[in-house]
């Protein structure tokens, strides 16, 4: 007893996906939709290891923000990749790529629990739409 078992920081069946990162000082936004008007800038892309997870169908979820009803999925990566190569993930960036494939995802933000930051997990929910008044790629 009191012996505590220390589990490995993995990610199950990983593969690599590529983020544009939103250029949120030279986007313009607006204000009461909370959203980019005409084409969003994109800075530049990185690539981490993610774990992936894809909705089998279509559920209204709830999160401290309120609910969430398109997401299609979330993304888990390992806080510390993300520390290695001096990035984050935002609201608003756009997912190019996972496994090789092109893809048009946007991440919506990110789940924080006591579960995923005690195990140093961040775990990035995202959707497949555009906003309203995006023309294009967000």
């Amino acid at each position: 007893m009191g012996d505590t078992v220390a589990f490995p920081h993995i990610l199950i069946k990983p593969v690599e996906v590529e983020i544009a990162v939103l250029d949120r000082d030279s986007t313009v936004y607006d204000v009461e939709a909370g959203e980019p008007m005409g084409q969003a800038t994109r800075i530049e892309t990185f690539t981490i290891k993610a774990q992936i997870h894809w909705k089998k169908e279509e559920v209204v979820e709830a999160y401290p923000g309120g609910a969430r009803e398109d997401s299609k999925g979330y993304i888990v990566v390992l806080s510390r990749d993300l520390s290695k190569i001096g990035q984050t993930i935002k609201r608003g960036d756009r997912i190019q790529k996972i496994a090789g494939e092109d893809m048009d995802l946007y991440v919506l933000g990110s789940v924080t629990d006591p579960h995923w930051s005690a195990t140093k997990f961040v775990k990035y929910i995202f959707a497949d739409r555009h906003p309203v008044k995006q023309q294009g790629d967000l």
